[in-house]
């Protein structure tokens, strides 16, 4: 009788807790690019920009909050452009907001690319689409102001901050747009970096959770150099529950955190390229050995979805179950002047899923599936994420 009532007992508290608990479900992506013949692709097409999610967007529709770092300026009155200085137009935010983003993060080395403008532009455009946004202002103290969201009953906040602006000249004074940046370039920890732990401690104690967006590091590589990685832990340290890094451009590990007051910080040093042109698989005839390993060892057209949990139970929040979908950015001859672009999962790919005969019928396709399978299959060991299902 004793050990039933007991069994009786947990099985209620189990349920009780359960029920209690709140649970917001993320999903986090890389970065949204415009180069200039992606661009041009996309505005050739029907559904215009909305045709680069189509996709994968089925993955932001099952969360409660998808975060994107949207790494271009939107300057209607400018015309579009590719590196080294970007622009869009505001067809690409209505795009994002379609495809189920709900949050972008706006301090990147790109922001100031169409300087004041298109800070000004990006600002009207994101609030226009109806995208929640971080990282830019009309003025310096906006651009450093944290967002805060109630979500199921979680309350979450959001900072972004970027370590360059591409050396563009951008004056801080209160009447001018501005990004929100920090000095990472020194040996030494500088005082916009102790700054900006400062605002990470302050805004934790305004909220249950904090994700912190932090644009850094070396492009092309696959690690932060070890100042850089110590500044992780520091903003771990100060109050981020998530950090969410990009830069680099290519997929870099996931790591926990465990800091002295008992939190487990999810940690994404980078995410990589989520649509780009950086894409430099097959777009050409006459593949040699040396240009598939060259394809191999950039990894700029592989990234990955990646999902995670932030669950509320009493006074307890927790970061769980994070998981990847991997992603590929498929570069394609159309013509002789016209490249396509193609964003699907691997396993489309390896599924032989993918149902357009200028990418299925072009040369060498074999050889990408294999590659593409080839690095599915490792990058649970580079990301250590397991997949998600």
């Amino acid at each position: 009788m004793n050990i039933s009532r007991t069994i009786v007992l947990l099985l209620l508290f189990m349920t009780f807790s359960t029920l209690s608990a709140q649970t917001v479900r993320v999903t986090a992506i890389g970065d949204i690019m415009a180069h200039i013949e992606l661009q041009k692709f996309a505005q050739s097409q029907p559904d215009g920009y909305k045709c680069l999610f189509a996709d994968v967007q089925q993955y932001f529709t099952d969360d409660d909050l998808t975060i994107a770092n949207l790494e271009v300026p939107i300057c209607d009155k400018r015309p579009i452009s590719g590196y080294p200085r970007f622009n869009a137009h505001s067809e690409l935010t209505e795009a994002v907001k379609a495809a189920g983003i709900e949050l972008v993060s706006l301090a990147n080395n790109h922001a100031y690319d169409q300087t004041a403008d298109g800070v000004l532009g990006t600002l009207d455009a994101v609030n226009q689409a109806g995208l929640m946004h971080c990282g830019t202002g009309l003025t310096p103290s906006e651009a450093r102001t944290p967002l805060y969201m109630n979500i199921n009953g979680i309350k979450i906040s959001f900072v972004s901050v970027t370590f360059s602006v591409n050396n563009i000249r951008m004056p801080e004074t209160d009447d001018k747009p501005f990004v929100h940046i920090i000095d990472m370039y020194g040996k030494e920890y500088s005082e916009s970096e102790q700054t900006f732990l400062e605002l990470v401690r302050t805004t934790k104690k305004q909220s249950d959770a904090l994700i912190v967006a932090l644009h850094f590091g070396e492009e092309y590589t696959y690690r932060p150099n070890d100042k850089d990685t110590q500044y992780l832990t520091m903003l771990a340290e100060a109050g981020a529950d998530v950090i969410i890094g990009n830069h680099p451009h290519v997929l870099h590990k996931a790591v926990w955190h465990k800091t002295s007051d008992g939190r487990n910080v999810f940690i994404m040093k980078s995410l990589g390229n989520f649509i780009s042109a950086q894409a430099r698989y097959f777009s050409r005839k006459n593949i040699t050995f040396e240009r598939l390993k060259d394809c191999i060892e950039i990894r700029t057209a592989e990234s990955a979805i990646v999902k995670f949990d932030i669950v509320k139970d009493g006074s307890s929040v927790r970061v769980v179950n994070p998981a990847m979908i991997p992603i590929f950015n498929i570069k394609y001859p159309i013509d002789d002047a016209q490249c396509g672009f193609r964003l699907v999962t691997m396993q489309q790919i390896i599924r032989d899923d993918v149902d357009d005969p200028h990418i299925t019928e072009m040369e060498h396709y074999d050889l990408l599936k294999r590659l593409v399978r080839f690095r599915y299959n490792h990058l649970p060991g580079i990301t250590e994420l397991p997949y998600y299902k």
